[in-house]
């Protein structure tokens, strides 16, 4: 399975953290498509993404079984 193109980068999350935001519309972008693609998060991911990434399945119930 190919990975998937990030479209986060730098400048969007500090425009983001200039609003006061925790996540760039992209970040969340990079993390509905990894759910998407049934990927797990890489060391390209913050920690922030990756909770962000458990608590949509968990939320969602989606398994990867």
């Amino acid at each position: 399975m190919a990975k998937i193109n990030r479209k986060a980068n730098y400048e969007e999350k500090e425009e983001a953290l200039k609003h006061d935001a925790t996540f760039s519309m992209a970040e969340i972008e990079d993390v509905l498509e990894l759910i998407a693609t049934h990927q797990w998060p890489d060391v390209h991911f913050s920690d922030n993404e990756c909770d962000l990434w458990s608590l949509i399945r968990r939320k969602l119930g989606i398994d990867y079984r």
